[in-house]
């Protein structure tokens, strides 16, 4: 197996435990800096220092536990040189309406490293978790 076959299944067991696993399991591969890009773009996009990024999703995976009715699905997957992971979350939002958003991430692994992750989202399917996850009071702000 490669790096990066060894990597998504250790990516796709985290997932199959629980978000933060998951989540954990690729922030143990960063690049120092790892680069950060997101479609549509962010004004976040760009390399951050390992510490910057690692303490981000892991925050992001606190808050994500914390929405209300929280639930996911994760697809892993290993496609050459790069993982992709599906990832579908739902929950309610603060006004208890459902939400369900769809985001997919391009983890580009170069000698063994995460060095970028493309985020790709649906502005209008992220609005209502970027309104739950802000709810939480445990959502992380981004910093380079």
């Amino acid at each position: 197996m490669t790096d990066v076959d060894n990597i998504a299944l250790e990516v796709k067991e985290g997932f199959a435990k629980d978000v933060a696993s998951g989540w954990e399991a690729l922030v143990r591969y960063f690049a120092d800096p790892v680069e950060i890009a997101h479609v549509p773009p962010d004004p976040t996009d760009g390399p951050v220092p390992v510490d910057a990024a690692s303490a981000y999703t892991r925050g992001v995976a606190v808050a994500l536990s914390k929405i209300n009715a929280f639930s996911y699905s994760a697809d892993v997957r290993a496609e050459g040189g790069r993982i992709t992971i599906d990832l579908t979350v739902s929950g309610q939002s603060v006004d208890g309406e459902a939400f369900t958003t769809p985001l997919s991430f391009e983890c580009y692994i170069d000698e063994g490293k995460l060095v970028r992750q493309v985020a790709t989202v649906d502005p209008e399917s992220m609005a209502p978790l970027a309104n739950a996850l802000a709810a939480t009071g445990a959502f992380p702000t981004a910093s380079h």
